[in-house]
């Protein structure tokens, strides 16, 4: 079943039955159900704009993009060529705009949403896909600009593009010279820098701070595992850098230095001697909620998965940047929570039930408070004191994640 959830847990939508459904969280009630056709049978993408106004919802058979606007409940139906059919959406920050790309990174169209409608508004270079098969494209924090990263003759180039007045002009073409293959971009915090790293097919870390403008202000090049995934801190001071090698290093935006707490690294065996460590472990049990509860052994070896090497990684800093926390999916059933302010990092790991996996993160926006979703419909929530499990609510009908678990605690 496809589902997703708003950013701030307020709505949940989710296809069940060939109907699409949007829930309103706080008030436990269905908003609109559209039935699809009935040779739908396949959807690719669902997603809820940032500003809870409109759903998108991609389907491969038949190909097909329709945006359903929440408030008049109205339906907007785009279908694109057969030779080039889309393969993802991607949402601007303000809802104002959606970005639709096609197979084979042959183009990307635009359109833009207004009085309930949706309009094409143009079609720009193509975006590369990553390893996970998503667009390697961001629209910027302040929702001012558009950067992908295009195939060319020469290599791989980032196109950024001024997006204000609806005007979608392509400001500056940046030629990757120091990167043969690019794995990823990531906006900084100020909008006028992007990070860049080489793709996980590469020999070594690769990383650069690219501006708007098409200057390379600083290159980061280590003898190590390349780069699968970057997050910033809130702050914007911090960038935590995933590799391939199961291994996490803190880099310094302010100064392009690693941090001095050196590499993070996630062990198959665990020893409960093992510096301010805590092993906790969880139990499916059938209560609403599950305390998790010290591993009284003295060495643990935690699930391996090596086949899923090439599932997302996840990782995010607290909002003080205090705490990091990561999943790395060659353990598929472990959770691990890193305190960056002590000469020993590593605070706890998490041993899940052997059939849970870990789906998403989310830290409060204030307090030192981790929730996680995970595979069997519950959120796991971590503070330096406990840790618990809250599990599904029999009389809802959204599933408990992460976002609807915080939603309905800062109400």
């Amino acid at each position: 079943m496809n589902i997703d959830v708003a950013d701030d847990g307020s709505l949940y939508t989710c296809i069940s039955n060939n109907r699409l459904l949007i829930y309103d969280v706080p008030n436990n009630k269905l908003l609109h159900s559209l039935t699809g056709k009935p040779e739908t049978t396949k959807t690719k993408i669902l997603k809820i704009s940032p500003t809870n106004t409109a759903v998108a919802w991609l389907r491969s058979v038949p190909n097909q993009l329709s945006v359903i606007h929440i408030n008049s409940k109205s339906v907007s139906n785009v279908n694109p060529s057969e030779d080039c059919p889309f393969e993802y959406v991607l949402w601007s920050r303000h809802g104002k705009y959606l970005a639709a790309f096609s197979i084979l990174s042959i183009f990307t169209d635009v359109y833009r949403l207004e009085n309930d409608s949706v309009e094409h508004l143009t079609s720009i270079n193509g975006a590369k896909f990553d390893d996970l098969g998503h667009p390697i494209a961001q629209f910027s924090p302040d929702g001012e600009y558009f950067a992908s990263v295009n195939i060319s003759n020469n290599g791989h180039t980032i196109s950024v593009y001024s997006i204000t007045n609806s005007s979608w002009n392509c400001v500056q073409t940046v030629l990757v010279t120091n990167c043969l293959d690019v794995g990823g971009v990531l906006w900084c915090q100020d909008s006028a820098s992007l990070l860049v790293w080489q793709a996980s097919a590469g020999l070594s870390m690769s990383l650069q701070l690219v501006t708007v403008d098409g200057r390379v202000e600083h290159t980061l090049h280590a003898d190590s595992a390349p780069i699968t995934n970057v997050c910033l801190s809130a702050c914007g001071r911090m960038a935590a850098l995933h590799s391939s090698d199961a291994r996490v290093r803190i880099l310094d935006l302010l100064t392009w230095q690693l941090g001095s707490m050196g590499v993070l690294f996630h062990p198959p065996i665990v020893h409960k001697s093992s510096a301010r460590s805590r092993l906790r472990e969880t139990v499916h049990q059938n209560e609403s909620i599950s305390v998790c509860d010290p591993i009284t052994s003295t060495l643990c070896e935690l699930n391996h998965d090596a086949s899923r090497s090439r599932f997302p990684r996840l990782l995010q800093f607290s909002s003080d940047a205090h705490y990091l926390a990561t999943y790395e999916p060659i353990f598929p059933n472990t959770l691990w929570v890193w305190d960056l302010t002590s000469e020993l990092p590593l605070d706890t790991i998490l041993k899940l039930a052997d059939t849970t996996n870990v789906l998403g993160l989310l830290w409060h926006d204030s307090e030192p408070q981790l929730a996680v979703t995970l595979s069997n419909n519950s959120v796991l929530v971590w503070t330096p004191q406990q840790t618990v499990i809250h599990n599904q609510h029999k009389n809802k009908h959204y599933p408990l994640t992460a976002e609807t678990y915080m939603y309905s605690k800062c109400k």
